[in-house]
Formats: C-alpha cells, sequence, structure tokens
C-alpha cells in the first residue's frame, strides 16, 4: 500500500528525538503491513468519519486517513494532543 505524510506530520516528525523517530517509522511499516495488528489499537478517532488513530507507544499516537489506495499519516504527538486535532 501506498502512503503519504502531510507537512504537519513532518515537522512534528523532525523535532523528534532519533529513537522517537524510529518509533513512529516502526508503527508506520507495522500500519502498513497489516492496519488490523492488535498492537496498534487502530480505531476511529471519536467524532470524525474518516480519521484513524493507531499507538505508537504508550503515550504517543498518529493519526491517518484512507484515501483510495494509499494511507495518508496526518499528524504523531501525544495521545491528548491528537484528540484535539486529529
Amino acid at each position: 500500500m501506498n502512503y503519504d505524510v502531510t507537512t504537519n506530520f513532518k515537522r512534528k516528525y523532525k523535532k523528534k528525538i532519533q529513537i522517537a523517530q524510529k518509533s513512529i517509522d516502526d508503527t508506520i511499516e507495522l500500519l502498513i503491513d497489516n492496519p488490523h495488528h492488535p498492537g496498534l489499537h487502530t480505531h476511529k478517532v471519536q467524532g470524525t468519519t474518516k480519521i484513524f488513530e493507531a499507538y505508537i507507544n504508550d503515550e504517543a499516537r498518529l493519526t491517518f486517513e484512507y484515501v483510495e489506495n494509499s494511507i495518508i499519516f496526518r499528524t504523531n504527538c501525544n495521545h491528548n494532543t491528537v484528540l484535539k486535532n486529529p
């Protein structure tokens, strides 16, 4: 499956330390290979119709949406921030 990232996602990603970037990369790989993997806890963001959330770790999340045959990664940050602006 193809994927792309938003400018917001890139900006936040660049500010992360290398180990956090590696965790995000691992989550993206797993999501592309198996979006229903139980470790991702993938679910629709409440109050939205097409935005999904996946766990990076216990505190961090990333949001994405499906557009045709691609995944668009929207943002990556802590859980509370994701819920304010998915």
